[in-house]
């Protein structure tokens, strides 16, 4: 066990300079000049991207309910079958009709379940499961 918390001291270490290095060029590079300029021209041009391609799709649907045409030059028209319900009548028809569209939500169950009696849960079990812990630090280890 001493070795390898040795060498897992020594690849924590190895592993922290890296990562402080790429940082370091990382803040070397995004701090300059050109990168900014670049960084703020691409968004612009996203932004310009994103309204164009919205007033687009906005032109196309106005002109398909004109003439009923699903294809322009670089745009098509499909129409996709959509439904509105309500949330939580869909839950109780899925409760009774179509019990594999419920997920369980197991985070909030193993909370509720671990506070619970277990006579209500029969098909529970309670057990314990040893987790090992390594601590942060592990410079004593290091030669």
């Amino acid at each position: 066990m001493e070795n390898i918390l040795k060498q897992l001291a020594e690849a924590r270490q190895d592993e922290a300079i890296m990562t402080k290095e790429r940082k370091s060029i990382l803040e070397a590079v995004t701090e300059t000049p050109e990168y900014k300029n670049a960084l703020a021209a691409e968004k612009q041009r996203s932004e310009i991207v994103a309204t164009l391609e919205a007033e687009l799709r906005r032109v196309a649907i106005a002109r398909y309910s004109e003439t009923d045409e699903k294809k322009f030059p670089g745009v098509s028209i499909r129409i996709m079958q959509k439904i509105r319900y309500d949330a939580e009548q869909a839950l109780a028809w899925c409760q009774q009709n179509l019990k594999s569209a419920v997920k369980l939500d197991a985070t909030k169950f193993e909370k509720a379940a671990k506070a619970a009696d277990l006579d209500t849960l029969k098909f529970v079990e309670r057990y314990e499961e040893a987790s090992a812990a390594i601590d942060s630090d592990l410079s004593q280890f290091l030669t």
